[in-house]
């Protein structure tokens, strides 16, 4: 492979966040002309602040426990290595595919004389490997927004809507109700929606689009438990989605039931790994709402950390979050080894760890000693900190370990 490949995908990011669809549909017009208007698969497109990740694995375990694979699945941002955000029958593709998708993409922009985005790019990639392996299914979990999201650039089939909070308000807006508009603005003529019970803001807004745009629209109710696999009584609600989704997209009178969804993985969602003796605890709770799930979750299973990880980016409400995790247990604050990376010094409390960046060998040689020991330790906030420190505890070494650059989004 190209040693320059990885770095020209990820200098994209410099593009920031950009919130159009435009140059993606001259691009994927180049690539794969008429996918846009009649993708050769069904899209489920799901957006939300948290659980679409959750509800998008969920959903792609149901479709293919019913054989109803290839099923292409689009997420992000990833916790090790980019190729985990394009999935196909639940396997990442590898970094050659990638890499001749990120030529591939370079050539149709030239052509279409436009520039995209680190997400862009890859949501082109993306959809050129699903077309290539002849998905029946594709799954595209949106970034930060909706209506001007780059999933929003093919027409989808259904659309899921995760639990909406605050988050990213620079880019969606700084109420619920004004979050809500964004994703909701997803919503097409025609074509049905579901979504999860939402703060009274956030349904008001999802129920007017729906009636206004004539969709179908479906509020599910939490199920009585969470599927085997994805621990938390948020899942309980993220499955409802899944099933409402994999409900549509069976024959007409199939009834799927939790079963279906037993079995399902999704790193970095209240994932427990067995470490030299003691537990790790992994989780992305990036927001407020993450931050009380997380912790209303490990209540329930009667985990008490020893020692809370933690660190967050700058756009994050994070002295809140802070107070919420101490709950659980005494806190590390580590920045994640990105740009954009909150300064947690302000927030450490007497007797408070602050350690300059995950990256330092002190801090792995301390957490692995605490491990070592017996301790429950809970890494948990952004992606770039929970999937690095997480493969380093795990692999012995992040050195070792092929971690990416951080992504772009900020979370």
């Amino acid at each position: 492979m190209s040693p320059d490949w990885r770095a020209a995908l990820f200098a994209r990011r410099t593009l920031g966040v950009r919130l159009g669809t435009g140059p993606l549909a001259a691009v994927l017009d180049q690539l794969a002309p008429g996918l846009r208007e009649r993708p050769p698969f069904s899209v489920t497109q799901i957006v939300g602040t948290n659980g679409k990740g959750s509800t998008a694995a969920m959903l792609d375990h149901g479709l293919r426990a019913h054989g109803l694979g290839p099923v292409g699945l689009y997420t992000s941002p990833h916790l090790v290595r980019v190729g985990e955000r394009v999935r196909i029958d639940g396997h990442a593709v590898d970094d050659e595919q990638i890499e001749r998708g990120v030529t591939e993409v370079a050539q149709a922009e030239a052509k279409a004389g436009v520039s995209l985005s680190f997400f862009e790019v890859l949501t082109a990639i993306a959809l050129e490997r699903f077309i290539a392996a002849g998905c029946r299914h594709v799954i595209l979990e949106a970034g930060i927004g909706g209506r001007l999201d780059a999933t929003s650039v093919v027409a989808p089939s259904q659309v899921l809507i995760a639990r909406i909070g605050m988050d990213h308000e620079g880019f969606l807006g700084h109420t619920i109700a004004a979050i809500a508009a964004e994703k909701a603005a997803v919503i097409r003529p025609g074509i049905p929606v579901a979504s999860v019970a939402q703060r009274e803001q956030a349904r008001a807004v999802i129920e007017a689009v729906a009636e206004q745009r004539s969709a179908p629209l479906e509020l599910v109710a939490p199920l009585d438990r969470a599927p085997l696999g994805l621990p938390g009584a948020h899942q309980r609600c993220n499955a409802a989605l899944a099933l409402a989704g994999l409900r549509r997209l069976l024959d007409p009178g199939s009834s799927p039931t939790i079963e279906a969804l037993d079995g399902v993985t999704w790193p970095g969602r209240l994932e427990r790994r067995l470490v030299a003796g003691g537990e790790l605890w992994l989780d992305v709770a990036h927001n407020l709402d993450g931050a009380e799930a997380l912790c209303a979750a490990l209540d329930r299973l009667g985990v008490r950390p020893a020692l809370v990880v933690f660190g967050t980016m700058a756009d994050k409400p994070a002295p809140a979050m802070a107070q919420v995790l101490r709950r659980l247990g005494p806190l590390c604050l580590v920045p994640p080894a990105s740009e954009g990376a909150y300064e947690l010094g302000p927030l450490a409390e007497p007797g408070e760890r602050l350690w300059a960046g995950a990256d330092e060998p002190a801090l792995r040689a301390s957490l692995r000693e605490r491990l070592e020991a017996g301790d429950t330790v809970l890494i948990c906030g952004s992606h770039v900190l929970v999937g690095g420190l997480g493969a380093a505890l795990t692999s012995g070494d992040r050195a070792n370990v092929a971690v990416d650059p951080s992504d772009p989004m900020p979370r």
